[in-house]
């Protein structure tokens, strides 16, 4: 297995937080912030001297000396040989193993991170020598770094080549010399830079100019590899700072800037640790690649105020527009960097012009105008025409107010640019309708020839509900940071959920959270939705509710929130199903003779037409609907967005199992949940428990990859009546009073494990408490 897969490995169990669980069985356990203590588990330990990170899978014990990462830990505590324990993490990540594991690659890592370790403390304690004092002058009085920060930025001084190829064989003579292969064109780089991947392993040591560039120099000539370089930039430098930072947790923001000291002021001085650098003015395609890995939501950049990082800034915000990440531009002074404008107004002005960062397609559309402000002639203003649309529908789609401003600035009205940009968007997504439909004739017509007449059904079904699903999605407007930071500092509190049982736990539906509502097949799982559904369009009268249906039409789900607005029955003698029969004729014959028919109607007219309740059953593939949600969320106070059922939604793309597809189906719904602010609440199946026929548990989920983990609360539904159907001979029931159990089988915010009684009225489809109405 190659270093990169160990790392994957490493990097997806710390973000499930997995060192709670590996280290979890210590005696005295205690953790506090990003670090964790307990009773070292290889010495005879009275006081806690084992400690490990959160953040980095490394652990050290002060008592007996025993360090290392997660691979040392098993190995040496459960006595695993070093495949045995790469299995162990790659199956608690999930992940399956891309190749042969190689420990020997692995050992050549450890020395190698190790060799530099000692090398960077050499150059360390040379800073703070009399040979480094012009290089600490340099840092101090032209960089303008106290003392305090230079040894937090972990700086050190190159003493030339002699002294450090002396040192470097006292470490290793073979293998350190040849580690640093530069060391004689080095001369000029006082200044020492470590650069870590994003577990913080140390990977190379970089070297900055402590002289003006000479003529012919450019700004790429002020950083220098003492290491070998290949590859060294894939990863932005600071990544294993702005991974874990609290500002980048709380904000998915991370602010891009050029240089290793930029990034280290910034961070430092101005207190920002969500920065990272890119070594240079381009961002590179692998290093895009590697940040993406942890899902931004924003990017902030703040190249360089000259030319090549103003073209820079241009060509990043082009690239990341592709990826659909925010982006917003800091403004700095022509010819300053973010280290220079910290030198010169201090860190706390710098910390404002981030937080006022111009919107990337506002500050792209301004240089446009600025570009074409005087155009007199109409080829010239059919190329401003061209360009900004061209930049408009780069944003995919984009939100006319970010630079109306800008086009009015040129004469071009909002409703004009609109309905320019509508008709592109539109004449777009026919040509990749009609591309997509042009594919299938031709796959359809070779299937015929082939006489596969049910590969040719399944395909028109299948690609054709993709079509539909991907013209959709060309229509979608973008949720904004602003809008997100907005709906932030409004915060609402968790929903009721209409029942008196269930709110007096008390049990909350949560914001910017999953909730599940699970239930085996026929046990009221979906009537439990509807009734949450209306319960709180009554109880929060002023916001919009969702009600997406992957199993059953619009107009079957409709004529059961009728039904149940109505609390009409027509047909006592049978179930459900043959009551919502009667109600279709009645309404087919349009009757007036039913008062609460009458009055369920007016109710379901005023919920609907004031737009307050959407019942919706377009096929959307996971991410369209998370698109049409972020489109939703745009124009709608949402209140909450039901979905019934998780196991229904289809992903894009082929996965080795269904169960990676729903961890992947999962993820997305919660990021939606998260990035919109708004409470989902899915459907999700349960299996039949082969253990006890009375119970749910979290794990009766079908296939149910990362949905328990990723659900905030989940509810367990057994209608005991029709289990006991099921399983046995059938048993006379009164379908008008069916006893529905909800176990609270996990609650983030609160109490589990608690039961509470509700009643169904089957020919009504309406869920009570077993003592007080939910809603009038």
């Amino acid at each position: 297995m190659s270093k990169a897969d160990i790392s994957e490995i490493y990097e997806r169990l710390l973000a499930r937080g997995y060192a709670l669980t590996l280290f979890g069985d210590l005696a005295g356990l205690k953790q506090s912030g990003g670090e964790g203590t307990a009773l070292c588990p290889f010495h005879a330990d009275k006081n806690p001297s084992f400690s490990f990170s959160m953040e980095k899978p490394v652990f050290y014990c002060h008592g007996c000396g025993e360090k290392g990462d997660w691979l040392d830990y098993l190995q040496k505590r459960e006595g695993l040989s070093f495949l045995e324990a790469l299995n162990v993490l790659a199956g608690e990540a999930g992940l399956e193993l891309r190749g042969p594991a190689d420990r020997e690659a692995w050992e050549r890592e450890k020395s190698r991170a190790d060799i530099l370790g000692r090398a960077l403390e050499f150059f360390q304690k040379a800073l703070f020598s009399e040979k480094g004092k012009a290089t600490l002058e340099y840092l101090r009085d032209r960089r303008g770094y106290s003392e305090d920060e230079i040894k937090r930025m972990e700086l050190g001084y190159y003493p030339g080549q002699a002294e450090t190829a002396k040192f470097l064989k006292t470490v290793d003579a073979k293998a350190a010399p040849d580690l640093f292969p530069f060391l004689n064109a080095r001369a000029d780089y006082g200044a020492v830079i470590p650069y870590r991947d994003p577990l913080g392993n140390l990977r190379s040591l970089w070297g900055r100019l402590t002289r003006p560039l000479k003529p012919g120099e450019t700004a790429e000539n002020k950083y220098k590899p003492f290491t070998e370089a290949t590859g060294a930039k894939a990863t932005p430098f600071n990544m294993d700072r702005a991974k874990p930072s609290k500002a980048f947790k709380e904000t998915g923001e991370l602010l891009i800037v050029e240089g290793y000291f930029d990034a280290l002021a910034v961070r430092e001085i101005a207190g920002l640790e969500n920065v990272i650098a890119l070594g240079g003015s381009s961002l590179q395609d692998k290093q895009l690649e590697a940040v993406l890995r942890y899902k931004p939501r924003a990017f902030i950049l703040g190249l360089d105020g000259d030319g090549p990082g103003i073209k820079g800034a241009e060509r990043a915000l082009a690239r990341i527009a592709e990826a659909g990440i925010y982006t917003y531009v800091l403004e700095l002074p022509a010819d300053m960097d973010p280290d220079d404008y910290i030198k010169a107004q201090g860190g706390p002005a710098l910390v404002e012009l981030y937080r006022n960062a111009k919107g990337g397609l506002t500050w792209r559309a301004e240089r446009l105008a600025n570009k074409y402000r005087n155009a007199e002639t109409d080829p010239e203003r059919d190329r401003a025409k061209h360009e900004l649309l061209t930049l408009a529908d780069s944003a995919d789609p984009i939100t006319l107010k970010e630079y109306s401003g800008t086009l009015e600035g040129l004469g071009i009205s909002q409703e004009t640019a609109g309905a320019w940009l509508n008709e592109l968007q539109e004449k777009r997504a026919r040509a990749e309708l009609a591309k997509g439909y042009r594919e299938l004739f031709k796959a359809g017509s070779e299937l015929l020839e082939a006489g596969n007449v049910e590969a040719v059904k399944e395909a028109l079904e299948k690609k054709g509900a993709e079509l539909r699903a991907g013209a959709v999605t060309k229509a979608i407007e973008p949720y904004l940071l602003g809008e997100l930071l907005a709906d932030v500092r409004q915060a609402r509190p968790g929903l009721k959920t209409g029942y008196k049982a269930l709110d007096d736990i008390p049990i909350r539906i949560p914001q910017e959270a999953i909730t599940i509502i699970a239930g085996r097949p026929s046990h009221g799982k979906t009537t439990l939705l509807m009734n949450l559904l209306l319960n709180m369009a009554g109880t929060y009268p002023d916001r919009a509710f969702f009600f997406f249906s992957y199993e059953e039409s619009r107009k079957s789900i409709g004529l059961k929130l009728l039904n149940i607005l109505s609390g009409e029955i027509l047909d006592r003698q049978g179930g459900g199903a043959d009551n919502l029969t009667q109600i279709e004729a009645y309404l087919k014959a349009d009757n007036i003779t039913r008062p609460r028919l009458e009055a369920g109607q007016n109710k379901y007219k005023e919920l609907t037409e004031s737009r307050r309740l959407f019942v919706i059953d377009e096929p959307y593939f996971v991410d369209g609907l998370a698109d049409t949600l972020a489109w939703l969320r745009a124009r709608y106070d949402i209140g909450a967005v039901f979905i019934d059922y998780i196991q229904k939604i289809k992903i894009k793309g082929n996965y080795q199992s269904r169960q990676i597809d729903l961890q992947k189906i999962s993820e997305r719904i919660l990021e939606a949940a998260k990035g919109l602010s708004i409470p989902i609440i899915l459907g999700s199946q349960l299996g039949r428990d082969k253990e006890r026929t009375n119970k749910v548990r979290m794990d009766n989920q079908r296939e149910s990859g990362d949905i328990e983990q990723d659900a905030n609360l989940i509810l367990g539904l057994l209608n005991e009546a029709v289990d006991n159907a099921q399983a046995r001979e059938p048993i006379s029931i009164d379908p008008e009073n069916i006893k529905l159990t909800v176990t609270v089988l996990k609650n983030r915010n609160g109490p589990v494990n608690n039961e509470v009684t509700l009643m169904l009225n089957a020919p009504l489809w309406t869920i009570k408490d077993s003592k007080a109405e939910p809603y009038a």
